[in-house]
């Protein structure tokens, strides 16, 4: 059996709105047996999805509800509409991901990249819920009950953080007497600046997995 490869170019090939053929095989092999030769032709295709479609219609109105929805933690507790602005963006993700389901190959072996990124927002618009809720719970609670000693020394030192031009003379508790509604408001600035963090850390890491992926790209089995 004798056996010859070559590496076309995929430029003969018709441009597809979805699909790129990035590479593109040939390998004919010889057969000779007593019934007489065989030719046997083998065309191997790399297949790349085109990823403009789902950047502007999936990633970027994903991404942009994502930041949007971390300023539910800027608006005021007694403004009522937190849970509603949270609530309505948890719902948007749920028809995005409805949609990617669609345009997306059912495959269980292996999920799509845009698919996670999906569920991970929804994860973290769950979590936003969660902590707007309870944000909420404690600008509720009654002036009579005191802030515990430890949370007023807690809240200071992250105003401290934000401001730091605040006297040092701050630091005396005894002196400032904080009420829930503006530990509430601390707790908000708080999970902003940490729910932002987390947003950027998730599309850093998507970033350089995707990175990774294209800088290593498995190369075709072309053996018999």
């Amino acid at each position: 059996m004798n056996a010859s490869e070559l590496q076309l170019s995929p430029d003969a090939f018709r441009p597809n709105p979805q699909w790129d053929v990035s590479r593109l095989w040939w390998k004919s092999l010889y057969y000779e047996s007593d019934n007489g030769e065989f030719t046997e032709a083998r065309f191997i295709y790399h297949l790349r999805r085109r990823p403009l479609y789902h950047l502007v219609n999936t990633l970027f109105p994903v991404s942009v509800l994502s930041v949007v929805n971390l300023f539910v933690f800027l608006l005021p507790s007694s403004d009522g509409e937190k849970i509603t602005f949270s609530c309505g963006l948890l719902l948007a993700y749920s028809v995005w991901l409805v949609t990617i389901s669609a345009h997306l190959p059912v495959d269980s072996r292996r999920i799509p990249l845009i698919g996670v990124y999906v569920v991970v927002v929804m994860v973290l618009s769950g979590l936003y819920i969660v902590v707007t809720v309870w944000v909420i719970h404690v600008s509720c609670l009654p002036d009579k009950d005191a802030v515990p000693a430890w949370l007023q020394r807690s809240v200071l030192r992250l105003r401290r953080c934000c401001r730091p031009r605040v006297s040092n003379h701050v630091e005396k508790v005894s002196s400032v007497q904080l009420t829930w509604q503006e530990v509430s408001r601390a707790m908000d600035l708080l999970a902003f600046a940490v729910f932002l963090s987390v947003n950027v850390l998730v599309v850093a890491l998507m970033s350089a997995y995707l990175a990774v992926q294209r800088g290593s790209e498995p190369v075709p089995n072309v053996q018999p």
